[in-house]
C-alpha cells in the first residue's frame, strides 16, 4: 500500500505526488484518518527540499488547514506566507481571507490578505480581484446594515470604510462608461 510505497522507490522519486494520492485515497475510503495523514504528509514533506515549489505541496497544507481549527489554520496559513510558499497562487490568499472573514470575523486581517495577492499578482489575478471585490461589497452590505441600526459611521471599522469607498468608486465608474457610451 501507500505506507510501502512511501518507503520506497517511488516515495523517493515523487514524495509530493505519492502523500497526495494518499490524502486522496484516505479521504475517499477511510475519511476518519484523512486529519491524521494530511498531518503526516504536510510534516513529511516540510523535510522534503524542493516539495515546497510544487502546488500540490500548496494543496496538502490548505487541505489541513480545512481540518484544523480557525486558530490552527491562520497560523498555517501565515506560516506559508512567511516562508514564501505558494505566494504566486491565489488560491492561498483567497481560503486564508475566508477563514478570517467567516471563522474569526477578522474583517480588517481578510482585507489585508486580499490586498497581499492583489499586490503579488497571485493567479488567476482577475478572479482573485473579483473575489476581492465580493469581499467588499459584503463589508458594504454589513455597512448598510449597521446604518439602519442607527450606528453613526464613525463606528465603521477600516475596512468597511474602504468597502463603502470602493462600491462608490465602482458605481462612479459604471456611470462614467454609460455616459461615454451615450456619447
Amino acid at each position: 500500500g501507500f505506507e510501502a510505497a512511501l518507503r520506497g522507490e517511488q516515495g523517493a522519486r515523487d514524495p509530493v505526488g505519492l502523500w497526495s494520492a494518499y490524502v486522496e485515497w484516505t479521504g475517499a475510503n477511510q475519511p476518519h484518518r484523512k486529519p491524521e495523514v494530511l498531518r503526516r504528509a504536510t510534516e513529511a514533506l516540510d523535510q522534503v527540499p524542493g516539495s515546497e515549489t510544487t502546488r500540490q505541496y500548496l494543496h496538502l497544507w490548505i487541505l489541513r488547514a480545512g481540518v484544523e481549527s480557525a486558530d490552527d489554520a491562520i497560523a498555517i496559513f501565515e506560516s506559508l506566507h512567511q516562508r514564501g510558499v505558494g505566494l504566486q497562487q491565489a488560491v492561498l490568499y483567497q481560503v486564508w481571507a475566508w477563514r478570517l472573514e467567516k471563522d474569526r470575523r477578522d474583517f480588517q486581517g481578510a482585507d489585508r490578505v486580499w490586498a497581499m495577492g492583489v499586490a503579488a499578482e497571485a493567479a488567476p489575478l482577475d478572479r482573485l480581484k473579483m473575489q476581492q471585490g465580493q469581499f467588499h461589497q459584503r463589508m458594504a452590505a454589513r455597512r448598510a446594515d449597521k446604518r439602519e441600526e442607527g450606528s453613526p459611521d464613525d463606528e465603521l471599522s477600516l475596512e468597511e470604510k474602504r468597502a463603502v469607498w470602493w462600491l462608490a468608486r465602482q458605481k462612479q465608474r459604471r456611470q462614467q462608461q454609460q455616459q461615454q457610451q451615450q456619447q
